[in-house]
C-alpha cells in the first residue's frame, strides 16, 4: 500500500471520527488532545511506506512522533525536551553508521554526489558538476550551505534528501533547473525561493527534493 493511501485513509477515518465527536457518540476532542502525535507517527510510516523517500527520514518522524506520545500519556518523567537529546544522538549514530559523508569543501568540487554532515558545526561545499545527481545533506544542532550554481544536472535528474535537525540548510541552485520539492516540517519550516520561468512543454531534467525539518530551517534558492 503506498504513502498516498495511507494518507487518505488517515483522513476519512479522522474526518468519521470527527462526524460522530459532532453526534454526541463520544468525546473525540479529548482523544485527539490526548493521540495527536499519532499523526506524525502516520506521516512517518507512509514515509517508509513510499519507494522514492529515504527510509532515514521516515524512522526519524516515527521516533519524533512516538516521543512526543509518550509525552502526552506521562511515560516521560522528564517530559518531551529531556528524552529528546537521547534520541538525537541515536539518530545521528545511526546517520554516520549508515551513510557515506564528505566532509566541508571551500574549495570547488567535481563531484556528481554529495553527502555531508554538520553536527554541531557548520559545512560549506561547491559543487562545479556537468553530471550532478543528488546526494544526502544532514543538519543537526548545525548548519550547510551548499552551492550548486554552476554545476549541471544530470539527463535524468537528480534527486536530494535534506534533514535540518535543530539547524539549517541553504542551498543555491541555476536559474535554469527545475526543481520538484516534498518534504514534512515538524515544529520546522522550509522555503523554496527558486524561480523556475521555462518555455511551455520543454522537457528539462528535475531535481527531486524531499525535505525533513524539525525545529530547523531549510531554504532552497538561485
Amino acid at each position: 500500500m503506498g504513502s498516498r493511501y495511507i494518507f487518505g485513509i488517515s483522513l476519512v477515518l479522522l474526518g468519521f471520527l470527527f462526524f460522530l465527536d459532532q453526534l454526541g457518540v463520544w468525546s473525540f476532542g479529548w482523544i485527539i488532545s490526548t493521540w495527536w502525535p499519532i499523526i506524525i507517527i502516520i506521516i512517518g510510516i507512509s514515509h517508509l511506506a513510499s519507494s522514492n523517500k529515504s527510509f532515514f527520514t521516515g524512522i526519524v518522524i516515527i521516533a519524533i512522533g512516538v516521543l512526543l506520545q509518550a509525552d502526552q500519556l506521562d511515560y516521560l518523567p522528564g517530559g518531551f525536551w529531556s528524552s529528546i537529546w537521547p534520541l538525537i544522538l541515536i539518530l545521528i549514530g545511526i546517520w554516520i553508521l549508515t551513510v557515506k559523508h564528505q566532509r566541508s569543501k571551500r574549495h570547488p568540487s567535481n563531484s556528481e554526489d554529495v553527502n555531508i554532515l554538520a553536527m554541531f558545526s557548520g559545512a560549506s561545499q561547491i559543487i562545479n558538476s556537468d553530471n550532478f545527481k543528488g546526494g544526502t545533506i544532514g543538519a543537526y544542532f548545525g548548519g550547510v550551505e551548499l552551492d550548486l550554481r554552476n554545476s549541471k544536472l544530470a539527463s535524468e535528474g537528480g534527486f536530494l534528501e535534506l534533514t535540518a535537525a535543530f539547524g539549517g540548510i541553504e542551498i543555491r541552485l541555476p536559474y535554469d533547473w527545475k526543481v520538484f520539492v516534498t518534504g514534512t516540517p515538524i515544529f520546522g519550516g522550509m522555503e523554496n525561493k527558486t524561480r523556475q520561468e521555462f518555455p511551455e512543454g520543454e522537457v528539462r531534467p528535475i531535481l527531486k527534493i524531499n525535505y525533513l525539518a524539525t525545529f530547523g530551517g531549510i531554504e532552497i534558492k538561485n
